[in-house]
């Protein structure tokens, strides 16, 4: 959303929302399908399943934005999906002005893969095993994305927001109420005039789909919820 301090108050108020999702490439688009009960269930080729009963090899099952992110992956993936969701966001609220506009972005805390991570570096440690390669560097991640997104975004929106109102967040759900807190504080303090707040996020990829499944967290022929 595009969150604005009104005239003279101290509250705040949304003049914009941007979507994209697996269930279409604009704000009124997916919030009228997820409203109607519609589901876009589709398969991952990240991770293949076997059926216990069959034998036969299955993907897994997810929602992806089928046809806009394939061949993406990464920090190219979230950057592709960030872009589409501001652009829609512009769009809807007519947003032009960029001076004093803050962009706070919330991203994945990593939990699942830093716990696979964990998992995967003990068990390199019990086999004294130096030269493998660890599945995930979430350090390296976190910097990767801490460094690139909001810049990368930015310039292929052709948008200049100052540095010093930019900020990224690892914490889920708790992670987007922290930012809101904070746009919240910078707004009323008057340090900026507007602040648009914004998640991207996904669990899709090879290693996400790995990580949950090690945790039996993913869903699959033999497990009916996840």
């Amino acid at each position: 959303p595009v969150m604005k301090a009104k005239s003279n108050s101290d509250r705040i108020v949304i003049t914009g929302l941007g979507m994209i999702s697996s269930l279409g490439h604009n704000v009124v688009t997916s919030c009228a399908a997820a409203r109607a009960g519609i589901t876009r269930l589709s398969e991952l080729y990240g991770l293949q399943l076997t059926d216990p009963d069959t034998e036969a090899i299955e993907q897994a099952m997810g929602h992806s934005v089928s046809g806009f992110t394939d061949g993406f992956s990464g920090l190219g993936r979230l950057v592709r999906l960030g872009l589409a969701g501001l652009k829609d966001l512009i769009t809807y609220s007519g947003l032009s002005e960029w001076r004093n506009t803050g962009l706070f972005i919330n991203l994945s805390s990593g939990f699942y893969l830093k716990e696979w991570e964990k998992a995967e570096r003990s068990k390199l440690e019990e086999s004294e095993v130096d030269q493998e390669i660890l599945p995930y560097d979430m350090e390296l991640r976190d910097q990767v994305y801490q460094t690139w997104l909001i810049p990368s975004l930015l310039k292929l929106a052709k948008i200049s927001i100052e540095p010093a109102n930019q900020r990224i967040f690892f914490g889920d759900q708790t992670g987007f109420a922290q930012a809101l807190q904070k746009a919240i504080e910078n707004l009323q303090s008057g340090q900026i005039e507007r602040c648009i707040i914004g998640g991207i996020d996904s669990y899709v990829e090879e290693d996400s789909l790995e990580a949950t499944y090690y945790f039996d967290l993913l869903k699959t022929p033999s497990r009916g919820v996840g």
